[in-house]
């Protein structure tokens, strides 16, 4: 074989090996979630409870912020606040009950403030009884550190050392919504990777938000029971695909 030819075949092998890496990427584009997100109305938790959420994430952190209350959210009980840096690990499997496009990903969120300040004296005991926890360790209109409390209850488990399991998509549809995994049936987000998503979802933040109908559809009442592993997929693909091109580099120089 000649040496132009060799050359000119390793040339084209870079230039598949090129055009493979950059198809794969665009493949796995991370969605953006970046910027101001809130409910586009008041949110149903659970019977009596209503909640009002907003998020602020940079490409490197989150903090979300839930003004729970009754009715219209008009009347806030207690707001619970939450932020530290996440990390987007790859395409996930596609959640059977939201539809309006966009890609599933598979998301840790990681917390480096967890907080709660309760403005009403019943939900104060309600929530010390619920917890387990002395009556006098909730202080009313007082921000109480949470982040090594465990009352599934309010979906707080500890230890959580690698960050909540969760699920996102935001759709393709107007207004954009984001979506995360839904949290009910007792799921340990911090051992498992929720499965469906929750009805309710947020928009970005900004003029022209109108209330519409919600995309996804009622969860199952069954817990999600799978277990996520604490991987990248993305990245693992990524490197998959150099040492393949290497090797095919390599094996073709000694012609």
């Amino acid at each position: 074989v000649s040496t132009q030819s060799t050359g000119d075949l390793t040339m084209s092998t870079n230039l598949i090996c090129l055009i493979f890496l950059f198809g794969l990427s665009a493949l796995q584009a991370q969605p953006n979630i970046t910027g101001n997100w809130k409910s586009d109305s008041c949110e149903p938790v659970t019977t009596p409870y209503y909640y009002f959420r907003t998020y602020q994430i940079t490409p490197t952190s989150w903090a979300v912020s839930a003004q729970l209350g009754f009715g219209n959210c008009s009347n806030i009980i207690a707001v619970f606040e939450s932020s530290g840096p996440y990390n987007l690990t790859g395409p996930g499997a596609p959640a059977y009950n939201c539809s309006g496009g966009g890609q599933v990903w598979n998301v840790q969120f990681y917390f480096a403030t967890k907080t709660i300040t309760v403005y009403n004296q019943g939900f104060l005991t309600f929530a010390a009884g619920a917890c387990n926890l002395s009556p006098t360790f909730f202080q009313l209109n007082t921000s109480i550190d949470i982040t090594n409390i465990s009352c599934p209850i309010f979906q707080l488990y500890y230890p959580c050392p690698y960050g909540e399991y969760d699920i996102i998509q935001v759709t393709t549809q107007t207004p954009i919504r984001f979506y995360n995994g839904y949290r009910g049936g007792g799921i340990n987000l911090c051992q498992s990777r929720p499965t469906t998503f929750s009805v309710g979802g947020v928009v970005r933040d900004g003029p022209g938000i109108s209330q519409t109908p919600y995309l996804c559809t009622a969860p199952p009442t069954q817990s999600p029971t799978t277990t996520a592993p604490f991987v990248e997929p993305s990245e693992g693909s990524r490197i998959f695909a150099f040492g393949f091109c290497f090797l095919v580099i390599l094996l073709l120089s000694f012609f």
